[in-house]
Formats: C-alpha cells, sequence, structure tokens
C-alpha cells in the first residue's frame, strides 16, 4: 500500500513501484497529484463528505465505501488514540485511474498536495483504509524530517498492525516460518527499492505475503514489548533527530528493563 507517501498492489509489489511509503514527489508526479486539490474536475464524483468515485465504480461499491471510510477512521483514531489527518477517499476502478492521479498499485496514501488516500475496488475493505490512513498519521507526528528517516518495514509493518488486513497477518508470518519458506531480514526491507524487490526474492508455492507480514510480525512484537507510550517516545526520538535504529533500540531495552 502506498505512501508519498506509498503504495499497495494485490501482488503487493511496492513500487515506487502497495497498500505504500510515498515518495516525495517532484515532476510529472506532483503534477497529477495537483489533481486532487479538485478531482472532481478530472472524471471523479463525490458521494459522501470526503468519499469519491470514479464513474465506473459500481453501485454496489459507490454503497461500499463511505462506511468503510468510517470504520478505516475508526480504527485508526483507536490506534493513534486520535486523529491529526483529514484525507479524502478516492475510490477507483482501475489501477490507471490511481496512477493518473499520482498513485501506484492497489493502494497508495498521499499527503504532499492534499491528504488523500486511493484505493482501487479490488481492495476496498476498512482494513485497507486504515492502512493507508496510517501512514498519514505517521508522517502527521514525526514531520517530514523524521518521516524520511524511517525504514520502509516499520513505515509498512506499522500500517500492517494498524490495518489489520488478513493476508498481511501474523498467521501468515506464522504458515511461512512452519512451511520453511525463506523470510526477508529486516536489513533488506529498509529502503523502497528493496522493499519491492522482496516480493520477487522471496516468493513461496502457497503466495503468502511474506513481506508485508514480515515487518507487521517485527513492529507488533515490538508495540506488545513497548507499548504506545513506547511508540510516541519513537516519534518524539524522531523530531528530535535521533537516528532511528537507536531510538527504537533504546525504547526496547528500557521497556525490557521495566519489566525485567
Amino acid at each position: 500500500m502506498g505512501l508519498f507517501l506509498k503504495k499497495t498492489t494485490m501482488r503487493e509489489h511496492w513500487t515506487l513501484p502497495l497498500v505504500g511509503v510515498a515518495i516525495f514527489l517532484t515532476g510529472c508526479t506532483t503534477l497529477k497529484q495537483a489533481k486532487l486539490l479538485e478531482p472532481t474536475w478530472f472524471g471523479m464524483e463525490q458521494i459522501a463528505p470526503r468519499v469519491y468515485v470514479s464513474r465506473d465504480v459500481p453501485e454496489e461499491k459507490r454503497r461500499e465505501l463511505p462506511a468503510l471510510y468510517e470504520e478505516g477512521k475508526r480504527r485508526v483514531a483507536a490506534f493513534y488514540g486520535n486523529v491529526l489527518t483529514d484525507p479524502r477517499i478516492l475510490g477507483c476502478a482501475t489501477q490507471a485511474c490511481i496512477e493518473s492521479f499520482g498513485g501506484h498499485g492497489d493502494g497508495f496514501a498521499t499527503g504532499k498536495v492534499r491528504p488523500s488516500l486511493l484505493l482501487w475496488t479490488k481492495t476496498f475493505g476498512s482494513g485497507e483504509v486504515a492502512h493507508e490512513w496510517a501512514h498519514l498519521e505517521l508522517f502527521a507526528r514525526v514531520g517530514p524530517e523524521g518521516g524520511r528517516a524511517v525504514p520502509m518495514w516499520f513505515h509498512e509493518g506499522l500500517a500492517t498492525v494498524v490495518g489489520g488486513i488478513p493476508r498481511h497477518s501474523e498467521a501468515v508470518y506464522q504458515e511461512a516460518v512452519s512451511s520453511g519458506y525463506p523470510i526477508p531480514p529486516l536489513s533488506e526491507l529498509r529502503t523502497g527499492i528493496q522493499w519491492g524487490d522482496a516480493f520477487k526474492k522471496y516468493p513461496n508455492p502457497k503466495g503468502l505475503n511474506v513481506v508485508y507480514a514480515t515487518a507487521g510480525h517485527e513492529v507488533r512484537a515490538w508495540l506488545q514489548r513497548v507499548g504506545r507510550q513506547g511508540l510516541f517516545d519513537l516519534f518524539e526520538a524522531l523530531k528530535a533527530g535521533e537516528p532511528f535504529d537507536v531510538a527504537y533500540t533504546r525504547i526496547d531495552g528500557q521497556a525490557g528493563a521495566n519489566y525485567g
């Protein structure tokens, strides 16, 4: 899933190139994302406050999306304690539609021009909304510099925890491990390019999404040790300029000492 941030894809490839961290935008992509300022001028129809769909989105999906948006927002607020961002959501019937607004893959979050979530009808779901929205909330809490310091596995792992999408779940990770499939090390999931490459490098016969599941597994376990306060401490450390790896390890160690 994407953000300025990223991407989501059913094939779950993050391109800087999915469902993604968006790259800070320049040139053609920035011009495409400028269309998010007034999406009704570019083939979108507003069907609810902050909810838009392309004209070719089926009626059934149109009825679903406003409720999915609200449920996704509820999940994000429950996780973070509140929401700092107020994105629009654009539902697209095709990936070409997402790309026309400067996005990638099956899902994309961007805050560069106007905070927005882009979703493909194949991935309409409250979990997908929450996943993409979680990216925006992370950047809102740590700022642009702090956001750039965060490795891709944490961006995506945190969004995976917030979204709770079944194909990214802990059960998927455990099935991959028990089946003996290779698991990508975090050192190979730090950059956008590495993230995209990992989907080709770590395939398995069952088609399990081991990349997202691995990132989610790591962040989920860390959060269980440090709690919400540890997450907020990490945000503050990043805003203050502390290197991510130093802060992440320090907060984990402090939590271990408290429970030792």
